[in-house]
């Protein structure tokens, strides 16, 4: 069973980096992201790392990388995948996360859309981009969080 295990040395971080760079991601990682950023692999050959935004309050971005070799694979078990990221981000305590390299559209972009991302322009960010919006903390169909977890009354 794939398992999600995150990165927390600057040897297997600098390792993950290496990884994505050696799979073909679009652009180099920058060195300020081996340092301020969580970094996470899904099995062997998929890499995730989530950026902090500075300019929107409790967003994030998420970048992601699988193996050249593996990428089918992936496209079948991708809402594993992203139900996994759905469960990081809200461990982050994020309300917005934010696809990174999907500016463009295309197929990836095309996925995001069947699993609930939408195409959005966000302020402090030029362009649109494809986004999931997650509740705030405590909202639960205004409940608080401990009246959601107990249930009605």
């Amino acid at each position: 069973m794939r398992r999600f295990r995150q990165m927390q040395t600057p040897g297997e971080i600098g390792l993950a980096a290496g990884d994505v760079e050696n799979w073909g991601y679009p652009r180099e990682v920058e060195e300020a992201e081996l340092v301020e950023c969580g970094w996470w692999r899904y099995g062997h050959d998929a890499v995730l790392w989530f950026a902090n935004v500075p300019d929107i309050p409790m967003a994030g971005v998420l970048h992601l990388c699988v193996h050249p070799e593996t990428r089918r694979k992936h496209l079948v078990g991708a809402r594993r995948l992203f139900r996994g990221v759905d469960i990081l981000a809200d461990l982050f305590c994020l309300e917005l996360l934010i696809a990174n390299d999907c500016q463009e559209g295309g197929p990836v972009a095309d996925y995001l859309r069947r699993l609930g991302w939408k195409r959005e322009t966000l302020g402090g960010i030029e362009g649109e981009w494809m986004c999931k919006r997650f509740p705030p903390f405590g909202d639960s169909d205004g409940q608080s969080a401990e009246k959601a977890e107990v249930g009605p009354s």
